[in-house]
């Protein structure tokens, strides 16, 4: 007799659970944003190879803006980091709020930052406490100076839910 299920697993949890992603929805997930700046496309902050300081997702100019991932079904996320595209600290965010949500249209703030005037540098951000949603953003109020935001990298850290078909052996479950 088989029986679906769904597990938690991560044996690293500091490492990124996104995958590798090779488009805005593959391998899985969706990458969105709520602009694009000519062929900067979300997902180029999302890939985990080939991370070059040229290369990321650049926001439309003088807009707030936000760029979100949707994992296939709800997840754990305990932190998230972000990089920078290395032209100067005008493309860094310097006020955001990091969001969650079961269903694309309540969002719920589980992180918040005001006047953050870091490098370009890797910025990692713990949360608080744990929160499971199917999609996550990182919602950008302002930037330090410039009239575009930019992540040459985006990571999301936490729990990996897989679901797994297993077999009862010798009796029943």
């Amino acid at each position: 007799m088989a029986i679906d299920t769904t597990v938690e697993y991560n044996p690293n949890p500091s490492s990124n659970i996104i995958p590798n992603m090779t488009s805005d929805t593959s391998p899985s997930g969706i990458c969105t944003a709520s602009s694009i700046w000519y062929s900067c496309l979300p997902y180029t902050s999302f890939r985990k190879e080939d991370k070059v300081p040229q290369g990321g997702w650049i926001s439309h100019p003088y807009t707030t803006c936000w760029i979100a991932y949707e994992f296939p079904a709800a997840t754990t996320v305990t932190g998230y980091s972000f990089t920078s595209i290395i032209q100067g600290l005008s493309y860094c965010p310097k006020d955001w709020t990091f969001e969650g949500t079961y269903d694309g249209e309540t969002w719920e703030v589980l992180d918040s930052h005001n006047n953050f005037t870091q490098n370009t540098s890797r910025n990692c951000f713990p949360l608080a406490n744990a929160a499971t949603y199917k999609k996550y953003k990182i919602n950008m109020l302002n930037n330090t100076s410039g009239s575009t935001v930019s992540f040459s990298s985006i990571e999301f850290f936490g729990v990996e839910t897989k679901s797994v078909q297993c077999q009862a052996i010798g009796g029943s479950l």
